[in-house]
């Protein structure tokens, strides 16, 4: 049942509107009444009616100053003019206001029943439209999750089949959502991916790139839309290879201020905050070696450098680069020079 608020200064004609409208009970209801556009314009704003039936001549404020200002603040409601004067002057006016329609004085029933008719196909079309908008808008949300899951992992070709689905269903689903166009629908997408990506990494995470503002065919669309997606999945790809190269920097600066104590992997990776899976792969792929390879070249870099610089005993040089028990130190330094301790010392 659609609200309607009746505007007329004189009384009769007025009451005479209301019996009429009421008459359909089942699709409208009258849920007030005003004599200028000044009165009928606080209603509007208490009772947000679904249409409105004014007359021009008014004082205070007249029906087509009453219906701009409908017009600018609330678009959804339908405008109908009933008015004694047969002037091209008001007619044009209503036109450009968008007002459903302008009726005459004397008004015949008939006459108004067509026009709520027609009004009521509007706005039932309308209520079509938008509950059709609001599915849109749900699968939209559930693609772009999906999709986000799929960029976090870096799975381009996830992304592509669902990005192929997701241009099928919105080809499937214009017409229903019309005017809608298919140009809003790829930017809904693309829009609701960069608001989940900036909820998981922050407001200044990723740019998203606005659509081409000329008219284009799907297959332009799809592939504007592609190509945005995957442009953010690569700038979150850069940027998260970027986050951990400075943790895999900060680790490297840990290791070389205390790779002469006990150290573990474990603890490097809980200092610059990962985990210790994903802090090995990380490392290895930043330097080219193994964290244990890494600490142990430092370790015998160092103890290269005390044997042969240095009066400490062999096992002394040993505990002075993190080795506890001198076999395994003695095995791990012949290993990476091909020498013992000893015979590293004799032969320099």
């Amino acid at each position: 049942m659609y609200s309607v608020l009746v505007v007329d200064d004189e009384y009769m004609i007025k009451r005479s509107l209301t019996k009429m409208i009421q008459q359909d009970h089942k699709r409208f209801t009258i849920v007030g009444e005003a004599e200028d556009g000044q009165e009928a314009w606080t209603k509007i704003e208490q009772l947000r009616p679904d249409i409105l039936v004014t007359d021009v001549c008014m004082p205070i404020m007249d029906g087509l100053a009453l219906i701009q200002a409908v017009r600018e603040k609330y678009k959804f409601i339908e405008p109908i003019i009933i008015s004694g004067h047969d002037e091209f002057a008001y007619a044009q006016k209503a036109v450009q206001f968008g007002v459903h329609d302008y009726l005459l004085k004397p008004l015949r029933p008939d006459t108004l029943f067509k026009t709520l008719d027609g009004v009521f196909a509007k706005l039932e079309e309308r209520n079509q439209r938008f509950a059709r908008h609001g599915e849109w808008t749900a699968l939209c949300r559930d693609a772009a999750n999906r999709i986000v899951e799929h960029m976090m992992l870096f799975n381009e070709g996830r992304i592509v089949a669902e990005l192929t689905n997701c241009h099928q269903l919105m080809l499937n689903m214009e017409k229903d959502l019309a005017p809608y166009p298919l140009k809003n629908m790829v930017q809904d997408l693309i829009s609701a991916c960069h608001s989940l990506l900036v909820e998981k990494y922050g407001p200044n995470c990723l740019e998203i790139t606005p659509l081409n503002a000329a008219m284009l065919s799907p297959d332009h669309y799809y592939n504007q839309m592609r190509a945005s997606i995957l442009r953010m999945m690569n700038e979150l790809r850069n940027k998260k290879n970027l986050k951990v190269n400075l943790k895999i920097n900060q680790a490297i600066e840990l290791i070389n201020q205390r790779f002469t104590a006990a150290l573990s992997l474990e603890e490097i990776a809980q200092a610059v905050g990962l985990t210790p899976s994903y802090f090995s792969s990380a490392f290895g792929e930043s330097v080219g070696m193994s964290f244990v390879q890494y600490v142990t070249q430092l370790r015998m870099t160092r103890a290269q450098k005390l044997l042969k610089d240095s009066s400490l005993k062999t096992y002394e040089v040993a505990e002075s680069v993190g080795y506890y028990n001198y076999p395994h130190f003695s095995r791990a330094f012949k290993k990476h020079t091909g020498l013992s301790p000893d015979q590293f010392r004799k032969q320099t």
